[in-house]
């Protein structure tokens, strides 16, 4: 700031304040016939300004800003005018005293109303100078920031496009610069701290107002509302304005209970509004319910997922209702369910899913407490439903399907064929309509074929993922020490919150794994998935939840081999009192498709299997390159957790293998040696074989 420049030592401020001194003199020369009164202000500042340089010339630029409410006054009667001449020297004039920081707070008022009264002659200059004001100093504080903040408002209703543009681009500088002098105070900030902090409250909380169309406290004067800070912002815009202050600021505001209270209070009961099926309010432009404006829609679900994300500790009765329609918004649509909000919704939990601190987070504030909505439960399951719900219905719309180009990554499911639209690993999708701005859908109510059971595809695997890592994070093992005993030796919270996150979670997860698996076409997305069971058996093994371990071992074991012909291996080995695997683990096998009905693959095997109880003689079966890879998951997740495994596992894993060595006539040569007796040959028998 030049509050304490000299003016001989500055020569830019002697610059500024000569060039105002011409201002001066040319407006007294432009009123000095229709307007004496003007001339005889511009002749009183100009002998200020001369006595302060002769003076107090060690505080110029100090007394100057003094006197600045004084010195702006010329000015103002000046635009009261309205010639456009006068205008123009005016605007001039203040942004030189602006650019200078020569601006006292009672001037800022003066200038504001000024340029308030210029709004309808020099838009886009109003614009600028206001701009000018607000972000130079901190002089516009309270009534006239509001009064700013309601003149850039009002110009986002203009008819031209530039003019619209320019406004819109100067609230939102607005917004950040007022959230901005929150961020940068001190600890020691006193009085001022106490200002900006009531300008952040208020401009939320009017925010909030507008959006809902609620009367604002002060009713409006002239061109401006005097008492709203958010006054005639538009749905859209105020949305928009609020997520950049939630998601830029958050930290700031977790740290000012004030400033959390009004987020907890307004915004909450704003988003809430707005996210009720039966909400009345509409939308900007005269439409429908907000509930059924899509743009509105997408703002507001981004919105939910930073406040979930950011501030959940703090509103964890509010996040608990936003999950909850979040979840909600999964089930099959009806009538009044729009496809693309199940789109929009599936998108936020992608995002949730994704941070494993979050869903630790859910869990131990909803799911861990007797009394609360076990939501990470509910959650897994609508994901699971929408999975399921998915493919059951993907043949119904096959005709509106394009297939997908030879070498793609698919699902194929009872001879239809879905996209996958990420990479098979299922660490990347690009959202289509939670990261736009658009105020319709794209491509019409419908999502392209295959994109919703993507997207699902990616939130399954992330939950895994996260699950996976809040395991390392917390079983931090050294040589020689297992993560059964490491589990142990936790604290008794952070134990139940791991067996609560496989828990919770493995019976809504394991019916859509067994689909992605049965469905992908390309090795990658199958790999994936089973890198998925290879991360529950470890998970089951190590808090020792028996019946998740039995399940996703003896669908591994199913998978290795033909459909029918696991099932009737693993029936085979129900051992009742003996020891061998129990109706309920068998129960717990989710249906499978028939063999003709998923994706073509590979046959790289064909030969009788051995003969089964009940069926004496042996049945000619084929091995595919799919029954390798899980055969290969089989292998590894027995030797990396072989010791989690009970009698019933491991004769189902050792049945499993002898059969499928069997197919590949890999069987004992005469003589005792080992030898290889098969249909085939070259390089298929010996990758097989590999």
């Amino acid at each position: 700031l030049l509050l304490n420049r000299r003016m001989a030592g500055d020569p830019n401020l002697k610059k500024v304040i000569e060039s105002y001194l011409g201002d001066l003199r040319s407006t007294a020369s432009e009123t000095k016939r229709k307007n004496p009164n003007i001339k005889e202000l511009c002749d009183a500042c100009i002998l200020k300004i001369r006595t302060v340089q002769t003076n107090k010339p060690d505080d110029f630029a100090k007394t100057i800003r003094d006197i600045s409410a004084d010195l702006v006054e010329p000015f103002i009667l000046a635009a009261d005018t309205k010639i456009p001449r006068l205008n123009q020297i005016s605007l001039q004039a203040i942004q030189k005293l602006i650019m200078a920081s020569l601006v006292s707070v009672a001037a800022a008022g003066k200038i504001v109303d000024m340029l308030d009264v210029l709004v309808e002659m020099e838009e886009l200059k109003v614009l600028q100078t206001l701009l000018q004001l607000i972000t130079t100093d901190t002089v516009v504080v309270q009534k006239s920031l509001t009064r700013s903040f309601s003149i850039c408002t009002n110009l986002t209703y203009a008819k031209e496009p530039v003019i619209v543009n320019t406004a819109e681009a100067t609230v939102k500088q607005v917004v950040n610069t007022v959230f901005d002098r929150i961020n940068d105070l001190e600890p020691s900030a006193g009085s001022e701290a106490a200002v900006f902090l009531e300008d952040g409250e208020n401009f939320i909380r009017d925010l909030c107002a507008n959006i809902t169309n609620e009367a604002c406290d002060v009713p409006k004067s002239g061109s401006a509302a005097e008492g709203s800070a958010a006054a005639e912002v538009s749905q859209t815009l105020g949305i928009e304005l609020l997520e950049n202050v939630l998601q830029i600021y958050h930290k700031k505001i977790l740290l000012c209970p004030k400033l959390l209270a009004v987020v907890k209070v307004n915004v909450c009961q704003l988003v809430l509004k707005l996210l009720s099926p039966t909400s009345k309010l509409k939308a900007s432009g005269g439409g429908g319910p907000a509930a059924g404006s899509f743009g509105l829609q997408v703002r507001l679900l981004r919105i939910v997922h930073i406040l979930v994300s950011r501030y959940l500790q703090p509103l964890v009765m509010e996040c608990e209702i936003f999950l909850t329609h979040l979840i909600k918004y999964l089930d099959p649509p009806d009538r009044q369910q729009a496809q693309w909000q199940r789109v929009l919704s599936c998108e936020v939990l992608h995002y949730l899913c994704a941070q494993p601190a979050l869903l630790s987070a859910i869990c131990a504030s909803y799911d861990l407490k007797p009394s609360s909505t076990k939501v990470y439960s509910e959650l897994v399951r609508a994901l699971g439903s929408l999975t399921q719900h998915q493919f059951a219905t993907a043949h119904i719309n096959s005709t509106n399907i394009t297939p997908p180009a030879a070498g793609d990554a698919a699902f194929v499911y009872r001879g239809t064929a879905l996209p996958l639209m990420s990479n098979p690993q299922g660490t990347a999708v690009k959202n289509m309509y939670i990261d736009g701005d658009r105020s319709d859908p794209p491509a019409g109510q419908v999502p392209p074929a295959g994109y919703l059971v993507s997207v699902a595809y990616i939130c399954t695997l992330d939950i895994v993922r996260s699950i996976s890592a809040l395991f390392t994070h917390h079983l931090d093992t050294t040589d020689g020490e297992t993560e059964a005993s490491k589990f142990d030796e936790l604290q008794v919270e952070t134990r139940q919150l791991l067996y609560e996150l496989v828990s919770a979670s493995w019976a809504g997860l394991l019916p859509s794994l067994a689909l992605f698996l049965e469905a992908s076409s390309e090795a990658p997305a199958i790999e994936a998935v089973l890198k998925a069971f290879h991360a529950f058996v470890r998970f089951s093994g190590t808090i020792r939840l028996q019946p998740c371990r039995d399940a996703f071992v003896l669908l591994l074991c199913k998978c290795c081999l033909p459909t029918s012909y696991s099932l009737a291996l693993l029936k085979s080995l129900d051992g009742g009192g003996g020891g061998g695997l129990s109706e309920e683990a068998l129960a717990s096998l989710p249906p499978s498709p028939a063999e003709e009905e998923g994706p073509t693959v590979n046959v790289v095997a064909v030969s009788s299997g051995l003969g089964l109880s009940g069926s004496p003689n042996p049945q000619s079966v084929s091995l595919t390159s799919r029954h390798l890879l899980c055969m290969n998951a089989l292998l590894t997740a027995t030797a990396d957790f072989g010791a989690c495994l009970d009698r019933g596992c491991w004769l189902a894993v050792l049945s499993t293998l002898e059969h499928f060595t069997w197919i590949l006539c890999l069987r004992p040569a005469g003589g005792g040696g080992g030898g290889q007796d098969s249909q085939w040959g070259g390089e298929e028998g010996e990758q097989a074989s590999q």
